[in-house]
């Protein structure tokens, strides 16, 4: 990995607060701050929940400045109990799962619609992977999972959400996809941590653990930058 700033990119100002308190913010629009943590220089973008805020201001900050990599950190929801709440994972594979035609019966993507051709670029068959080789103990030694990014979140009253039928996901976010796709696109090298703040369905917020989740991705962010030390 060469020299040179990391760029650590939430959808919220929430889920990094702790990696804000003295950050010297430096743009409005989009909203970027930077902090040196140990010996890492760092900018901080706020890219906002969704994927179209994500993709442009994203887009825009990796044309204005030049960084090592890419750290996209967040919060998530799991689709079982496979994972803890709290647990933070290495998203290694991703897809825009909202993307298609929806029916009452079945979901038909992109790819299935012939719209566009599997494989094609960035596409590995129908998914994204992470092909970045960084070379960091903390991130390696993560469990690795696979992310559906989504725009409309669905809950259990809604009945089955067909978008999900043979991706088998394991966490769903609202940026993920789209920080995979400008990275890939722009050939710049990146990972996607998250960690885990309720399950995929549940609308009892009670049952949430947010704190807990944005504690141990704060945690688990520091011991990655002071790897790269």
């Amino acid at each position: 990995m060469q020299d040179g700033k990391v760029l650590i990119v939430a959808s919220t100002e929430l889920e990094i607060k702790n990696l804000l308190v003295d950050a010297e913010k430096i743009n409005d629009q989009p909203l970027l701050y930077q902090k040196r943590i140990g010996n890492v220089d760092t900018h901080i973008l706020i890219g906002g929940i969704g994927t179209a805020f994500m993709a442009y201001k994203l887009t825009k900050t990796l044309s204005q400045h030049k960084y090592s990599f890419v750290i996209n950190v967040g919060i998530g929801g799991a689709f079982s109990n496979l994972f803890a709440l709290g647990e933070v994972l290495n998203v290694h594979n991703e897809i825009f799962a909202g993307v298609g035609l929806l029916d009452k019966e079945k979901f038909t993507n992109l790819f299935e619609m012939k719209l566009l051709t599997e494989g094609e670029f960035p596409f590995t068959q129908n998914f994204m992977h992470n092909f970045s080789l960084i070379n960091n103990k903390v991130i390696e030694a993560l469990p690795l999972a696979n992310g559906v990014t989504v725009n409309t979140l669905f809950t259990r009253s809604m009945g089955a959400d067909l978008r999900y039928e043979k991706l088998n996901p394991h966490i769903e976010t609202m940026e993920g996809a789209a920080v995979f796709y400008v990275c890939l696109m722009e050939h710049v090298p990146f990972v996607q941590i998250r960690a885990i703040s309720n399950y995929v369905g549940e609308t009892n917020k009670n049952l949430w653990k947010i704190p807990l989740a944005v504690d141990n991705l704060h945690k688990k962010l520091i011991d990655i930058l002071s790897e790269l030390q």
